[in-house]
């Protein structure tokens, strides 16, 4: 998969994926309900990229682009917390 994790604007960013194979964008087809879970996981493993272990997504602003692209608060945690 490939993804981008891009600031937006009122502190979200937009997380958006693509399918990099045939067989990720069949993935990437099927009925939401099978695929949520894991889809949420390339997000979130999608923030970590860009931003580093300690970020993770806060809260979704918006996933009306659900499974391509949603919107979301990012938390960063300090190593000493």
């Amino acid at each position: 998969m490939k993804y981008s994790v891009v600031f937006s604007k009122n502190e979200t960013y937009r997380i958006t994926m693509t399918s990099s194979t045939d067989e990720e964008k069949k993935f990437l087809e099927q009925p939401i309900s099978k695929i949520k879970q894991r889809v949420y996981q390339y997000f979130d493993q999608a923030v970590k990229d860009e931003l580093g272990e300690n970020a993770s997504i806060s809260s979704i602003v918006d996933d009306s682009g659900f499974p391509y692209e949603i919107y979301v608060h990012i938390t960063v945690t300090n190593e000493n917390d």
